[in-house]
């Protein structure tokens, strides 16, 4: 195995903390591109998308992409959006394989709870709803460009790991 693995889903799938026990296990660099991100802003995504516009966001999203497939083979956790960018997931898919963590958005919403950390990208008003929003918008793009789907609803992150491991081995 000697291509990347690149995790993609909505925000609350598990992409940072299974990313990141991949990593571990494979002894493969992490990179996580919304960690990027907020790195060469110099400040939070929330506080990014607020001040400087979503369009801003996704030019460092963009950049944040290029850099992270220099990296080869890693593990690398995108942000939720980032497959709303053809671009972005043609470079991502010749360097590796996509998985999509795949959860129910009202699942998800219990587990990101109040982050104030993930501001809410739709025209809803609680993060639950703009997650059915968001994911109603993605879900045939997350199912398109991935190479293997795994269901994370109610599953811990070990469980996980084996279930893709299990495919990609």
């Amino acid at each position: 195995m000697d291509k990347s693995l690149i995790l993609i889903g909505l925000r609350g799938s598990g992409k940072t903390t299974i990313a990141k026990k991949l990593s571990r296990f494979l002894k493969w660099p992490y990179i996580e591109t919304d960690d990027y991100i907020a790195n060469s802003a110099g400040m939070k995504i929330s506080e990014l998308i607020i001040s400087k516009g979503i369009r801003n966001f996704r030019k460092l999203e963009r950049q944040a992409v290029i850099d992270a497939i220099k990296h080869n083979p890693a593990v690398i956790a995108t942000g939720g959006g980032v497959v709303e960018n053809p671009e972005n997931m043609n470079l991502l898919k010749k360097k590796g394989r996509i998985i999509y963590l795949k959860g129910d958005p009202a699942i998800l919403a219990g587990r990101i709870g109040n982050d104030q950390n993930r501001p809410l990208l739709t025209s809803s008003n609680n993060m639950k709803e703009d997650l059915i929003n968001l994911y109603h918008k993605r879900k045939k793009l997350y199912r398109n460009w991935a190479d293997l789907i795994i269901e994370v609803n109610n599953q811990n992150p070990s469980k996980t790991i084996k279930k893709i491991m299990e495919k990609i081995c």
